[in-house]
């Protein structure tokens, strides 16, 4: 009697653990299948302006579209070059339609827009119809001469002639929001900076629910030669009076992490564009290298950020290929927009390469010319 009862102590320890075992890789199995599955599905180049356009000093223009903001109202996006325009704006709008038409470009000859330098990202409230612009705040000069590089704008989607400035201020004759340069100083500083951090550039901008801006750094460090890529995460919260919008006195940081660990690889990723996405509630961040002149030393990846871990400070989720690999974007991405619930749009700045005439690897060659912004599509 008693062998048969070790023979089924025995019988049901081994069907426990194989039914634990069997648990484990089915979860596992769960866990690899929930990865965050994206692909392309449309890219292309716009004509931004007409091929061979130059300035007055004989200079060939160069379209480098650094920031968009899909308005769902209308159906179309704002686009934003970080480099002047010759004789148009660097802001322009363009309807939302496949293959985007390029005759239906509408440049934006704001006064704010024209002077501003270096827009580098927008957004839309999820909770109004305001749309945020900011610059990349990466230079200042005693005199007034940089200020224009320090911008942050808002207007209301109806409204797109009507640009305002957040804590404007006039210094001999030139409105900016370079006093707002203090804050993010202050906010950035560390050991090796006690007092401030004496260089960073902004990239990444989006609007939180609550009324709530989130600026995206990219680098900081000593000054424009002198520094490190980042990714770093700063907060404050707006309100309005008297009809103009105001930020809270103090910012805080709220997130950083390096992506370089969750990828291990020895490229120094920066944050070159953030998005809130209201439709599943969660953050989209765009990270890119840059190490040589050429198409395939440029790249750029894609990373789903939960609220739970923008509160904890866990890294974000990286967007992957059906086969399991990372997304690779060929191109230095740049600015990135929600269309709809499963579907974004990726503006690029490639600087001034132009990649090559005949491309054997979508995943890290491409094809531009000089008056061209190129976008890509992708759907999760």
């Amino acid at each position: 009697m008693k062998k048969y009862k070790n023979l089924l102590i025995y019988f049901i320890v081994v069907t426990g653990l194989l039914v634990l075992f069997k648990y484990s890789s089915c979860v596992k199995n769960k866990i690899e299948n929930n990865e965050i599955k994206a692909k392309i599905i449309g890219q292309g180049n716009i004509n931004v302006f007409p091929y061979g356009l130059t300035n007055e000093a004989g200079d060939t223009v160069n379209c480098e579209a650094s920031a968009v903001v899909f308005l769902k109202n209308s159906n179309s996006f704002i686009i934003a070059s970080d480099k002047p325009i010759y004789n148009k704006s660097s802001v322009f709008t363009i309807p939302y339609s496949l293959p985007l038409k390029q005759s239906n470009i509408n440049y934006n000859l704001s006064p704010e827009f024209i002077e501003s330098k270096k827009i580098e990202d927008m957004s839309i409230a999820p909770d109004s119809k305001l749309v945020f612009a900011i610059t990349a705040f990466d230079r200042v000069k005693k005199n007034n001469a940089f200020d224009t590089y320090n911008n942050l704008m808002y207007w209301y989607e109806d409204k797109p002639s009507d640009i305002n400035l957040v804590q404007s201020s006039s210094n001999f004759g030139v409105r900016s929001s370079v006093q707002l340069r203090k804050r993010f100083s202050e906010v950035l500083k560390n050991k090796n900076f006690p007092d401030g951090m004496p260089y960073y550039s902004i990239e990444g901008l989006m609007a939180l629910p609550d009324k709530k801006l989130v600026f995206g750094i990219r680098a900081i460090g000593k000054s424009y030669i002198n520094f490190k890529y980042t990714n770093i995460l700063i907060e404050t919260n707006y309100r309005f009076e008297e009809d103009r919008l105001v930020l809270d006195e103090k910012f805080k940081l709220i997130y950083k992490f390096t992506p370089e660990d969750t990828l291990s690889i020895k490229r120094p990723l920066g944050l070159a564009g953030i998005e809130y996405d209201p439709y599943n509630k969660q953050i989209l961040m765009l990270t890119s290298y840059e190490i040589q002149e050429n198409d395939e030393g440029l790249g750029a990846y894609i990373w789903v950020l939960s609220l739970d871990n923008l509160k904890n400070n866990k890294p974000p989720e990286l967007v992957r290929k059906s086969n399991g690999k990372p997304l690779l974007l060929a191109h230095k991405a740049e600015g990135i927009t929600i269309i709809d619930k499963k579907t974004i749009f990726v503006i690029n700045d490639d600087d001034r390469v132009k990649g090559r005439n005949f491309i054997t690897n979508e995943e890290t060659q491409f094809k531009r010319e000089h008056n061209q912004a190129p976008y890509t599509i992708i759907k999760f």
